[in-house]
């Protein structure tokens, strides 16, 4: 208890210098822009491995966000199909998607090296080389985790389809896949923590972030699936799911910049125990 008041009083003194809402606000414009083109890619990635690529996309929406699991995958793969009309068109969609998303990690890079009151000692081209760089690693980790879980889905329904599975054995597979999401989002946000400041962060001086920003997604979940799907959300969130987009992207932008300030938090505390004795 007397550490989260601590914490409490480290955010306001800190939240005076950088407004940790307008920061968030920034990162979630910024994520915004390559939001759609990155559901986009997945599906184009999906369809390159599957027939029934909407199944695929679908059940990982289900896992995930189930009241707009079904809006999202038709935004998507309307989207796709209306970009695959031209060679130019793909071209310039592809140009769009490099950029926005390198600029929304350049952003990223820049938001949590300012709120952990790092000095930032590299220039604009280096900025730009290292969201090129970081941005390249995370599209083969998302790949590549993305494909191991479509392995395990296909495998999935051959049990299903082939063998008399007991109905508990769905609610084990989507315990499984909400461990292994949440698996590689933890993995994500480590490396983001360790290396996305000017200065290198130690595991042990991040981990603290990754877990509070991992409790507070898997919180939100929870609370959004369990305890408030009421209609009148329901009818709210289907009506107008762009808006559950950004404020899902912005309550993700923020709980990143709060796990960031925490490992500010007990690096400056493990300093000061230090300094005292």
């Amino acid at each position: 208890m007397r550490v989260c008041i601590e914490f409490f009083n480290f955010l306001k003194s800190k939240n005076k210098k950088n407004n940790i809402f307008n920061q968030a606000a920034q990162l979630c414009y910024r994520m915004l822009l390559a939001f759609f083109p990155s559901l986009m890619l997945f599906y184009n990635f999906i369809t390159s491995l599957s027939k029934d690529p909407d199944s695929i996309l679908l059940n990982l929406f289900n896992t995930l966000l189930p009241t707009v699991s079904q809006s999202f995958q038709d935004n998507t793969a309307f989207s796709y199909n209306a970009s695959n009309s031209s060679l130019l068109t793909n071209i310039l969609f592809s140009i769009f998607f490099i950029y926005a998303a390198a600029l929304s990690i350049r952003s990223l890079i820049v938001i949590v090296t300012r709120v952990m009151f790092i000095p930032e000692t590299r220039g604009f081209i280096h900025l730009w080389l290292l969201a090129f760089k970081y941005l390249f690693r995370f599209v083969i980790v998302s790949l590549g985790a993305f494909y191991f879980y479509f392995l395990a889905q296909r495998f999935n329904f051959f049990l299903f389809d082939t063998f008399d599975v007991p109905s508990f054995y769905g609610i084990l597979w989507s315990g499984i896949s909400m461990l292994y999401i949440f698996g590689i989002a933890s993995l994500i946000l480590l490396l983001i923590y360790m290396y996305v400041p000017a200065l290198q962060i130690p595991f042990s001086k991040a981990f603290p972030g990754v877990l509070f920003t991992i409790i507070a997604w898997i919180l939100a979940i929870v609370l959004k699936n369990g305890f408030f799907d009421f209609q009148i959300l329901d009818i709210f969130f289907q009506f107008n799911s762009i808006l559950m987009v950004i404020l899902m992207i912005y309550f993700m932008c923020i709980t990143v910049i709060l796990g960031a300030l925490l490992n500010l938090f007990f690096i400056e505390r493990t300093k000061n125990t230090h300094e005292t004795h």
